[in-house]
C-alpha cells in the first residue's frame, strides 16, 4: 500500500547565508518534506515499524545535514536532496523545501523558500 507522509515545520538554528552577519549571528529555518512510501503488512497490519521508514531517522538525517553552513539556500537544498536520495531511495513523489525565516532584507518579509521535486 502507498501511504503519503509529511514532515512539517521542521525549525532548526543555522548558519546559511551570503552576508557576514547571517554567517556569525546565524537564524532561524524551516524545513518541509512529504513523499509517498510503499508500507508492507508489517506497517499495516502488524502495527511495526518495520514495515516502514522510521520518520525519525529522516528528521536527523535532515538536521544533520543542516548543520553544513551554505552561501545559499538552493545549495543546501540541493545537498539535502542527495542525501535524502542516498539514505531512503524507498522515497518517491517528493516534495522537500527549506525556507529562511524573517530574513533581513530591509522590509518584513516572513520567510524565503525553496523548493526541489523529485
Amino acid at each position: 500500500m502507498t501511504q503519503r507522509i509529511s514532515i512539517k515545520e521542521l525549525r532548526f538554528f543555522g548558519y546559511h547565508g551570503v552576508y557576514a552577519h547571517e554567517k556569525k549571528n546565524g537564524q532561524w529555518f524551516s524545513l518541509n518534506l512529504s513523499a509517498d512510501l510503499e508500507l508492507d503488512n508489517r506497517a499495516c497490519q502488524e502495527d511495526l515499524v518495520e514495515g516502514t521508514t522510521d520518520y525519525g531517522l529522516i528528521v536527523q538525517s535532515m538536521l544533520d545535514e543542516m548543520k553544513t553552513p551554505s552561501n545559499l539556500l538552493e545549495h543546501a537544498l540541493a545537498r539535502l536532496k542527495s542525501r535524502l536520495i542516498r539514505e531512503f531511495p524507498e522515497m518517491k513523489n517528493v516534495s522537500l523545501s527549506l525556507a529562511k525565516q524573517n530574513p533581513a532584507v530591509g522590509g518584513y518579509v516572513a520567510e524565503f523558500e525553496v523548493s526541489v521535486f523529485w
